[in-house]
């Protein structure tokens, strides 16, 4: 009896042991996937701006690198810049963590590390580069003949379980760990917990910062309709992989997808509003009926995406190539679209009241009925658009080329606002308001409407 009853304890304290190793592996696994996360972060920051330097006359490799498609000579370059980037780390475990994603056993592991890393560093050095010649950029023309994907984000190392040694200590080390990892990320915290079965979140008091963390997360062709991720908890999505996935009507009000990877994804009704979508790959994406009112789309891409019926009212599209996209209905007022590339983009009844289209390119651009009231379209280059039925009042056209444009009669022209230096098709006369001041003309277009 006393013998069983031993053994019964014996078994029973190995269980624990084992069960708390088991914890330890876990919380160890996460703490080191975050730590390689923060690692890739601050490497992103050094080897952007070396590539960015390397290459201010040269943007073209930049856009290979974004595409993932390197001729060989251009591959062995990039490669000896981030090679040399690394070195530039500060931090001591920044540059193990980083080495050891580069010299990954798997060939085709660390190739598709290095496509990614680079893809995501051209990014931000190409946005960098238009950001500093935004002033003298009439259109974004880069990335007009796509033909790779984005590469999803590189799976992290696989731990090495059978080095950790389980102890009679090994309760104490969990603690230890656990504690480590609350001191520097609260949402690792409570993975950490989870793994170790406690099912607790923490002290709520303690946590004043919830966050829901998916970055670099690949979520590729999944479901994901109805989904809900909000704003007040800061979900960070930056560089998520989320092509072809089922997002319709998904809430990422207030989201960071910074970099997402969201092309031919179906977000139809999807709730975007101040959701942050700096240079967001939405190329052929499905966004009808989208809510993204407020929304930072500076320098995405959306080339043949479908913007049907969205509300995309005050949303800042500086630099965001729109090739191709559909537009029809959709509601683009006082929206930023400075610079943009709209070129044959389908902007059929679209409502651009004081929508800010200065040196627009919307060459061959579909314009019919379009509402263009009060909209600024100052240099924009509309050779070969279509404004049959547009409203052009009060609409700002200095220094816009309109000769090869259809569509267009002497009424439209009388209710706008333009220059000597304005281009006209042939048959239509200049306005004799046009030789005077900006704020004289919106008089005389105000009292003719009265």
């Amino acid at each position: 009896m006393v013998a069983a009853l031993q053994v019964g304890f014996v078994q029973g304290l190995l269980g624990s042991v084992v069960a708390a190793g088991s914890a330890l592996i876990a919380i160890s696994s996460v703490t080191t996937v975050f730590r390689r996360r923060r690692a890739e972060e601050r490497f992103l920051t050094v080897l952007t701006d070396s590539m960015r330097k390397t290459f201010t006359q040269d943007k073209k490799v930049l856009e290979h690198a974004k595409e993932g498609e390197l001729p060989e000579k251009e591959k062995e370059a990039l490669r000896g810049i981030l090679l040399e980037a690394v070195p530039k780390l500060k931090k001591t475990t920044d540059k193990d963590l980083i080495e050891r994603a580069l010299k990954q056993p798997s060939p085709r592991g660390r190739e598709s590390y290095e496509r990614k890393i680079l893809s995501q560093a051209a990014r931000q050095a190409l946005l960098e580069l238009e950001t500093t010649n935004a002033a003298g950029r009439v259109g974004r023309t880069a990335g007009e003949s796509y033909s790779g994907e984005a590469q999803p984000p590189g799976e992290p190392e696989a731990q090495d379980a059978g080095s950790q040694e389980v102890t009679g200590q090994v309760t104490n080390q969990v603690g230890q760990v656990a504690q480590e990892v609350r001191g520097t990320a609260e949402e690792v915290a409570e993975q950490a917990q989870e793994a170790a079965g406690e099912g607790k979140r923490g002290d709520t008091a303690e946590r004043t910062r919830p966050t829901e963390d998916l970055r670099n997360a690949a979520l590729e062709a999944e479901d994901l309709t109805g989904g809900k991720l909000e704003g007040g908890k800061r979900p960070n999505l930056r560089r998520a992989y989320f092509v072809g996935a089922d997002l319709q009507e998904a809430y990422f009000v207030g989201a960071d997808l910074q970099g997402a990877y969201l092309q031919e994804a179906d977000l139809q009704g999807a709730y975007l509003q101040g959701a942050d979508l700096l240079v967001a790959d939405f190329r052929k994406a499905n966004l009808q009926g989208g809510h993204l009112r407020e929304a930072n789309l500076q320098g995405a891409y959306l080339q043949g995406a479908n913007l049907r019926d969205a509300d995309l009212q005050g949303v800042n599209l500086r630099g965001a190539n729109v090739q191709g996209a559909n537009l029809q209905r959709a509601d683009l007022r006082e929206a930023d679209l400075q610079g943009d590339f709209l070129r044959e983009a389908d902007l059929r009844v679209v409502d651009f009241r004081k929508a800010n289209l200065q040196g627009a390119d919307l060459r061959g651009a579909n314009l019919r009925a379009a509402d263009l009231q009060g909209a600024n379209l100052q240099r924009a280059d509309l050779r070969e658009a279509d404004l049959q039925g547009a409203n052009l009042q009060g609409a700002n056209l200095q220094v816009t080329d309109l000769e090869e444009t259809t569509g267009l009669i002497q009424e439209d022209i009388e209710h706008a606002i333009g220059n000597e230096r304005t281009k006209l098709p042939e048959g239509l006369r200049r306005p004799d308001a046009w030789s005077k001041r900006i704020e004289v003309q919106r008089a005389i277009i105000a009292n003719r409407l009265e």
